[in-house]
């Protein structure tokens, strides 16, 4: 006679598995995981070009418990930019259903519509876009977190959607942003920012950019707490650096609670960020020399500048190896009982020492200053204390 195991059991062996063709196989062949199996084979899809997107829709469209197991959808259209307008309207319905989606990754926004006869195309659209319209503007995505759109957005982004949350948590995008089309969100990333609005955009918390330009100003941004300068030339670290100290000292980053990176010559040149009262979590530029030897004295005298200072990553200009980088977490140890009233703050402070590659830095940067801890795509985790 079988016996029924716990259902948190269940999930547990099924997130030890990592292949899609393995989690297929426990769904066609074991009763038992198939519900735990199913729920993570579809948690997170991501299609490229018209075969595997077509194969996913009839998925979509026989089974309706599929769509309703998706966390997570990424479309790329590869070399089927030409066929890809074809399965817009399918797209939209699929999506739609998917009630449980948080995360939206889409390659391509504008489509040609032979039924739109009125003036869709905008003045401030390129001339190639004048006759065309955006194919999402039937999706409905009330319980979105993350909208990624790898495209060109020459318009208001709520213009392009059905339905969207007020606010939206995030928004990502690879290339350029009006301010003017990015009201209504929390936290944006994108290359830059560009244009002008007459009203500052109070919702507006976090701000991952490419290139940093004076859209961080209190008259615009009054909300915004954390600052990413995602600039991804290594040559000139110091270069990296110049324009947040120009905004330092313009007074725009006040308000800020996490900030980075920053350029530090050595150990004896890190920035002083005490202007920044609200400081909690800072990710510092370091010569692999002075990256060595940071120690807990040097994280006490930040806090002492910074007294809400509670996480400081280091970053190596040097790579440890071959397409890999080097980092560390040094984290406030406040709250922790101490075995005497005499022991000093500096043993307070515990790092850790980390190895990840190069096209996961953005990422790295990202979890630094998010309190993240990145372990789960770390190649090595050490402890140094």
């Amino acid at each position: 006679m079988s016996r029924e195991l716990p259902l948190d059991l269940y999930r547990q062996i099924v997130e030890e598995i990592r292949e899609k063709a393995d989690l297929l196989s426990l769904c066609l062949t074991s009763r038992a995981l198939y519900l735990e199996a199913s729920r993570a084979l579809y948690a997170k899809i991501d299609l490229e070009g018209h075969a595997q997107i077509s194969a996913a829709l009839q998925t979509f469209n026989s089974t309706s418990r599929v769509v309703e197991l998706v966390n997570e959808l990424t479309l790329r259209v590869g070399r089927d930019s030409i066929e890809f307008p074809l399965l817009t309207l399918q797209i939209v319905n699929a999506i739609n259903r998917m009630c449980n989606l948080t995360r939206l990754e889409l390659p391509y926004l504008w489509t040609s519509d032979p039924f739109e006869t009125s003036a869709t195309s905008a003045p401030w659209a390129p001339r190639e876009e004048r006759q065309r319209s955006a194919w999402t503007r039937n999706l409905k995505l009330p319980n979105i977190n993350c909208l990624s759109l790898q495209t060109t957005i020459h318009r208001p982004v709520r213009e392009l959607f059905a339905e969207l949350p007020y606010p939206l948590p995030r928004l990502e995008t690879n290339r350029p942003l009006s301010i003017a089309h990015i009201d209504g969100i929390e936290r944006v990333r994108c290359e830059r920012l560009y244009g002008s609005r007459a009203e500052p955009l109070m919702l507006l918390k976090a701000l991952e950019v490419l290139t940093l330009d004076t859209y961080v100003a209190n008259t615009i941004t009054p909300n915004l707490d954390t600052l990413v300068y995602l600039y991804r030339g290594f040559s000139d670290h110091k270069l990296v650096s110049e324009p947040i100290f120009w905004h330092l000292e313009s007074g725009n980053l006040d308000q800020l609670q996490r900030l980075g990176p920053v350029y530090g010559d050595n150990l004896q040149s890190i920035p002083n960020l005490s202007r920044i009262t609200n400081l909690v979590s800072v990710v510092i530029y370091l010569p692999f020399i002075a990256f060595r030897d940071f120690a807990a004295s040097h994280a006490h005298q930040l806090a002492q500048r910074n007294p809400k200072l509670r996480r400081i990553g280091l970053l190596s200009t040097t790579g440890q190896a071959s397409g890999a980088m080097r980092a560390r977490i040094w984290e406030s140890g406040f709250g922790k009982s101490s075995s005497s009233e005499s022991s000093s703050i500096e043993s307070w402070w515990s790092p850790a020492s980390f190895q990840f590659r190069l096209g996961e830095w953005e990422k790295m940067v990202c979890d630094l200053l998010y309190d993240i801890h990145p372990n789960n795509f770390v190649s090595e985790l050490v402890d140094i204390a």
